[in-house]
């Protein structure tokens, strides 16, 4: 839902940290400028739920409308991993320090 909301709402959403997410918008394409946008996208390589042919279309999309977007995969499933947290913490604060 993050995604979702952050893709419809960049100005809202600026920044998203999605633990195993997928392109939100299933066939649609979404006529946003995500130049402002920064997403973090942690999912697992064999997730059911979150397969990797939407996260392709997800960062593919998101990039193309200007998102910056920061892609980590792991090995396994659904679910959130607690190097995923760490670097999340990493992301965070590395945009928190930036200028």
């Amino acid at each position: 839902m993050a995604l979702a909301l952050g893709m419809l709402h960049p100005r809202l959403v600026p920044t998203v940290v999605a633990f195993s997410g997928m392109y939100p918008f299933g066939d649609r394409t979404l006529p946003r400028d995500l130049s402002r946008s920064r997403l973090l996208l942690l999912n697992g390589t064999a997730d059911p739920m979150a397969p990797q042919s939407s996260v392709d279309v997800l960062a593919r999309t998101a990039a193309e409308q200007g998102a910056a977007v920061t892609r980590v995969s792991r090995d396994g499933g659904h679910g959130i991993q607690p190097a995923e947290l760490a670097e999340a913490e990493r992301w965070i604060t590395g945009l928190a320090a930036a200028p």
